[in-house]
């Protein structure tokens, strides 16, 4: 039998349920149980002559189907925190996309505001310096918040 395709057809057609539902259990993916049962099937076709007892074929298919899933899972563990690492760095690039909208929103406003304001009849601020030189301070705030803050009339 070893290395006969026509005498494993058979094999394959008696045990391939059996194998299905076992990978089925292991990965609980029905596309990645088939991949992994048909790799089954290939190494047994491949290693038959490493078959001592053909009555053993049945536990001896089985074996290999559950060693090819518990090898599929050890891989996909492995490549489970580069996908959580990718979406941290996707997350950090939304943050950081964010962030840079909201400078540009406020350098927008900042742009539309006149080039002085008067400060209580003092002397008038410079106030494009002043919000440039501390963007922490106005971050998350609205033009009239930041005009209300600083004394000056707002328009809603």
């Amino acid at each position: 039998m070893a290395g006969n395709a026509q005498a494993f057809e058979p094999l394959v057609r008696h045990y391939q349920n059996a194998a299905f539902a076992t990978a089925l259990r292991y990965v609980r993916s029905r596309a990645d149980a088939q991949d992994i049962v048909q790799d089954a099937f290939v190494a047994a076709y491949c290693r038959l002559g490493q078959l001592r007892d053909r009555e053993h074929f049945g536990r001896w298919l089985m074996r290999i189907v559950a060693n090819r899933c518990k090898d599929w899972l050890r891989d996909r563990r492995r490549t489970q925190p580069l996908d959580s690492a990718e979406t941290a760095l996707k997350n950090a690039a939304a943050a950081e996309h964010a962030d840079q909208m909201q400078r540009l929103e406020l350098q927008e406003a900042v742009d539309m505001l006149p080039e002085h304001y008067p400060n209580g009849g003092e002397v008038a601020i410079p106030v494009k310096m002043h919000i440039a030189e501390s963007p922490r301070l106005c971050s998350g705030l609205r033009l009239h918040q930041m005009n209300s803050m600083g004394g000056y009339p707002t328009s809603g």
